[in-house]
């Protein structure tokens, strides 16, 4: 009988292991396929020639639910570009019969918002809406040209200006720069002429701001180049000055002769500014103190400009005004208890286009103007319009724009500490609000797991504020949640979360209206807060503070970045008196700090270094100060470049790191996986292979359960939205 047993249990795992091996054969095989078919589509521009391999895909897999539904929205996208409405069919679909596959349901139901024309589906304006460009090389830090036929954009393989031309899909670079081992100069918020014959653009470089320093600063400045140069040709330094840390370009003046700009300047004032083209002086139009528009736009008579503003420092609305180009009169064009923010003209210089929550989600609303005036009262254009930014109107009335699209989700996976094998694999943390949760961090105790959790969606300016976050505290036990909204400027460049070790309050970052990193104390219990730290001057506004408290709950670490300096440095703040002490600084332009972690035992610190050529390093150094040892060196390796991606094990013997490494020396495609590396020296162990990067590891205190945050972030879309402006008039 004993023998029959063991025979049988023989007989019983060596199928499960065949049927194992052929499910990963399955998956290598539809992976395969489904690359084939994006290839088609992409490469080929076979669109039905993809529609087949696609359908293909989804009649012999169908019981893989994650391959049927990426299938699904690939061959949706295809019928899309095509302008075939089945695509809104395939997306309803995946919607309704695929909600459990959260990348793909949350890219439905984005691309369904988008193919929603104003006044709904039966809007009988004749409004199409369609896909212009995807995929991982898009960038929309730029503008439309003024004839509707290509699109500046910041070509991050290297860094260049760079320019598409939308009807044959190719691309060419302005500039010239080199890689980014050779330079770590590049490119962004770039605008095109009105005669569509050059481009202004912002440049950081590196050059000294201060003689009697002998630490190179970065700086900008702002550029011109010719629309029609390529490669080296040299662009033209327009504006360059000293008492100016930051300047955004918005827009050319209808006659070309000027660049309108916000300046931020090294008392963290900011200006809209009129920058000459010819010899670069400035005309200040209007002085905004701490205030900073997301928006600045010329009508098209060049007689006035419209912009937005926060309303008070503690507030996420914003209201929109009218100033004229001279400066003599400025009236107040929307006012209301909402979120109203950047304002575009129409071409006509009838009507200002902006973006309002109002209505309880962001949409796009029209107000009609006359003579610096508004006439008469807003009017709802397309609602639910989630997260979208102008990028101008073609000839034609055509307003093309950016989509964001993209899902994060949390996980938590089982470890064995002895010997780092994963014994149960990704299960979702929670299945509420799928696709819009991050930030994991396991209560001191291991009972509760407090999360960030995205609601509603973000701005009518791309990457702008406010998205709404929700601080969520879930029992691990009862699977019960508690949901906290917290009135703080909570953003995606850092919403991390750490606890207290009394396991009732945990700090929180968040970014003040001047762009000043702050840290808050949150009450677990109620959700109210109190600040911790603020950040001094507008120049500590980039990067994330990486918040870690010591066991004994006095010390608070983190990491300050002063972009004025390009300065990283790793602080401790003591007491609520608020004494603080340096503990590292890293080399001024040389290194950032992308990741920092407390020991459990608050002795050691760990942190991760980028370097600009692109090298990045695993460190450890004591709370106290002193030696600093590097654990992890790779060229080409990124480690931790996401948000909290170290962390500690409880016996303080390893680090988990998420790691990425591009598939080849010129591939923008990276692997993603979590490692285990020994503190005490020694080779990393592969923990778990990862489809996109795991962000914001916590460890749990039995030292088994790990969770962390993963999916594709962000991706970003260029649509356009044709009959736009004569639906607007009927609108009216």
């Amino acid at each position: 009988m004993r023998y029959a047993t063991r025979t049988m249990l023989a007989l019983v795992s060596a199928v499960l292991l065949l049927a194992a091996g052929l499910a990963a054969q399955r998956n290598d095989s539809a992976q395969a396929l489904l690359r084939a078919a994006t290839d088609t589509a992409v490469v080929d521009g076979d669109l039905n020639g993809a529609i087949e391999q696609f359908q293909t895909i989804v009649d012999r897999f169908k019981t893989d639910r994650s391959v049927v539904a990426t299938a699904l929205v690939r061959m949706a996208e295809c019928y899309q570009k095509l302008g075939d409405a089945e695509s809104r069919k395939i997306y309803e679909r995946v919607v309704r019969e695929f909600a459990d596959q959260a990348e793909s349901a949350t890219t439905a139901r984005t691309r369904l918002a988008a193919l929603t024309p104003p006044g709904g589906p039966t809007n009988p304006s004749g409004v199409v809406v369609r896909q212009v460009w995807a995929g991982p090389d898009v960038d929309v830090t730029g503008a439309l040209s003024p004839d509707g036929q290509s699109l500046t954009f910041v070509d991050w393989v290297t860094g260049d200006l760079a320019v598409r031309n939308l009807a044959t899909g190719t691309d060419r670079r302005l500039t010239n720069k080199g890689s980014w081992s050779e330079s770590s100069e590049y490119a962004i918020n770039s605008i095109v002429s009105p005669d569509g014959k050059q481009v202004a653009y912002l440049w950081q470089n590196k050059k000294r701001g201060d003689p009697t320093k002998t630490e190179p600063l970065q700086r900008w400045d702002l550029r011109i180049i010719s629309l029609g140069q390529i490669g080296d040709a040299k662009p033209r330094v327009v504006f360059d000055n000293e008492d100016v840390d930051y300047i955004e370009p918005h827009a050319w003046s209808p006659d070309g002769r000027q660049v309108l700009a916000v300046l931020q300047r090294a008392d963290s004032t900011n200006q809209i500014a009129l920058l000459s083209v010819a010899d670069g002086s400035a005309q200040v139009l209007k002085s905004l103190e701490w205030r900073w528009p997301e928006k600045v736009s010329f009508s098209p008579n060049g007689r006035y400009i419209a912009y937005d503003v926060p309303t008070r420092q503690d507030s996420s609305d914003r209201d929109i005004f009218m100033l004229s180009i001279d400066g003599s009169r400025e009236t107040p064009l929307i006012q209301h208890r909402a979120t109203d923010r950047s304002p575009i003209w129409t071409p006509d210089g009838k009507s200002i286009l902006f973006e309002s929550d109002r209505s309880g989600t962001m949409g796009v609303w029209m107000i009609g103007v006359e003579n610096g005036t508004p006439a008469g009262g807003p009017v709802l254009v397309k609602p639910n319009a989630g997260q979208i930014g102008p990028l101008g109107f073609a000839p034609d009335g055509s307003l093309y724009y950016s989509v964001r699209t993209g899902a994060d989700d949390i996980f938590t996976i089982e470890m064995d500490p002895a010997t780092g094998k994963i014994v149960r694999t990704p299960a979702p943390a929670t299945e509420r609000f799928l696709g819009s949760n991050l930030s994991p961090s396991w209560s001191p105790d291991g009972r509760y797991l407090a999360y960030f959790s995205r609601r509603g969606s973000g701005g009518f300016a791309l990457g702008s504020s406010p998205q709404v976050f929700a601080i969520v505290i879930r029992d691990v036990r009862t699977g019960e949640e508690h949901d906290f909204l917290p009135r703080l400027d909570l953003n995606e460049r850092s919403p991390m979360i750490r606890w207290f070790p009394d396991g009732r309050s945990l700090v929180v970052p968040a970014v003040d209206s001047q762009g000043r990193w702050s840290l808050y104390r949150m009450d677990a219990q109620t959700g109210g807060v109190s600040l911790v730290w603020r950040a001094e001057g507008r120049g500590h506004w980039s990067g994330s503070p990486f918040p870690a408290v010591s066991p004994d709950g006095r010390t608070l670490y983190y990491h300050d970045f002063d972009s004025s300096k390009s300065l990283s440095a790793i602080v401790a703040h003591e007491g609520r008196i608020g004494a603080v002490k340096e503990l590292y600084r890293t080399a001024p332009g040389v290194h950032t700090i992308t990741a920092l972690a407390l020991s459990k035992d608050g002795r050691e610190l760990a942190f991760v270094l980028y370097s600009r050529n692109g090298t990045s390093s695993l460190h450890t150094m004591p709370v106290t100060g002193g030696e600093v040892r590097e654990l992890l060196r790779g060229e080409r390796l990124f480690l931790a470049l996401a948000h909290g991606g170290i962390e500690w094990t409880p016996d303080g013997r390893y680090l988990l790191v998420a790691r990425q490494t591009p598939e080849s020396d010129t591939s923008r495609v990276l692997k993603s996986a979590l490692w285990r590396v020994p503190v005490a020296g020694g080779e990393p162990q592969l923990l778990l292979a990862t489809e996109h990067s795991a962000d914001f590891l916590s460890m749990h205190p039995d030292g088994r359960r790990i969770a962390f945050s993963t999916g594709p972030g962000y991706r970003v879309e260029v649509w356009m939205m044709e009959n736009f402006l004569p639906a607007l008039k009927a609108a009216r």
